[in-house]
This record gives structure tokens, C-alpha cells and sequence, in this order.
């Protein structure tokens, strides 16, 4: 978010699931003050690590940018947790498995990263039903 985005419409919608690098907070505040996000959600943010799933009620986290974000009544942060659903670690318990028995079979798996770029992905056949 930087005022190269001035093509955006008022009042957009968005939402980062990815990492919390992609987005330059301090541009995402401004963007936020001046009304061009309308709504912002995020589950992660750049500097979540040792705040995410700690209970700060006695030492209130120190996070100035993470205050400001918060203060907006149209934002919502969550903790890293888009892989807590039952899907998603039963999908994360099915590959590891897979895996740790290609290895011990001395066999490649698809999820192996080439260093070509690519990623190869096991899909179980249970996940397409």
C-alpha cells in the first residue's frame, strides 16, 4: 500500500492471509486513516512472533504499529490461525506421513522442493471427496 495506489477504490476490502511482510503497515495505516481500506482483515502480521497465542494481560504487548492497527474499529488481526481447522491439519498429518514413508522407502515425494521453483504436491484422493 503506497500512494502509487491511488487507483484504488474508496472504501476497498482487503485481506492478507499470506505473510505479514507483503504489506507495509505504516502505508496501510495511512491508507486506512484516508479512507481508501474500508475494511481490512489480516492473519498474520510481520512482527507476530512472541505475541500470537501468549497471554499478555499482566504486560500488555509493546507493539506501536500493532496498537495503531488494532485502534481501527474496521480491522480485524488474528493470530496465525487459518491452519487450525480440522481439514487443514488433518491435510498437514496426511502429507508428513506420506513423506516420512518415502523416505523410508528411499522413494521422492511430490512435496519435495526441486530448487527449480517448483513444488510438487501430494494430494490424497480423501481430500477430493
Amino acid at each position: 500500500m503506497t500512494d502509487e495506489n491511488n487507483n484504488l477504490k474508496q472504501d476497498v476490502l482487503l485481506i492478507n492471509t499470506e505473510r505479514g511482510a507483503v504489506m507495509n503497515m505504516q502505508h496501510v495505516i495511512e491508507t486506512l486513516k484516508r479512507g481508501k481500506i474500508g475494511y481490512l482483515g489480516t492473519d498474520v502480521y510481520e512482527k507476530e512472533k512472541g505475541i500470537s497465542f501468549y497471554d499478555h494481560s499482566k504486560n500488555p504487548i509493546q507493539d506501536e504499529m500493532l496498537e495503531k492497527l488494532i485502534s481501527f474499529p474496521n480491522v480485524i488481526v488474528t493470530p496465525h490461525q487459518a491452519y487450525a481447522t480440522k481439514e487443514a491439519l488433518s491435510n498437514i498429518a496426511d502429507n508428513t506421513f506420506y513423506n516420512i514413508d518415502c523416505w523410508a522407502q528411499d522413494n521422492p515425494t511430490e512435496n519435495e522442493l526441486t530448487g527449480k521453483g517448483t513444488v510438487h504436491r501430494y494430494v490424497p484422493t480423501t481430500w477430493l471427496d
